[in-house]
């Protein structure tokens, strides 16, 4: 995990977490709603979540972190794409769009968009 500029590890950690009881919280509707998002806004295929292709991991460390690439082929790589996601849409002064997306996703379930 690499915290975003100005913040600390424990805030980056606190907010990682975070995601992941975000994530959790979500259906598989909605989970897919977000892969989708999160795919288009960083120029993936949607395939990308069964993919271990070393290209798309590429791609995700480039645009989100190298820890949310890290588990390229599994359901946990889906999980810590949020969980980056949402720590730097929240951290971050300028995110990413990919971090827009998953962040946008949430909060649109949340009911704050």
């Amino acid at each position: 995990m690499t915290p975003a500029a100005g913040t600390t590890a424990l805030e980056h950690t606190v907010a990682h977490e975070v995601g992941h009881f975000l994530d959790f919280q979500m259906t598989d509707e909605q989970r897919y709603e977000m892969r989708l998002a999160f795919t288009k806004a960083v120029g993936l295929p949607d395939y990308v979540y069964g993919s271990n292709a070393i290209g798309d991991r590429d791609k995700i460390a480039e645009n989100l972190s190298r820890y949310g690439a890290s588990f390229s082929g599994s359901a946990r790589q889906r999980n810590e794409v949020i969980a980056e996601g949402w720590a730097e849409y929240v951290l971050s002064d300028r995110p990413r769009p990919g971090a827009v997306a998953v962040g946008e996703t949430i909060l649109k379930y949340l009911g704050v968009t």
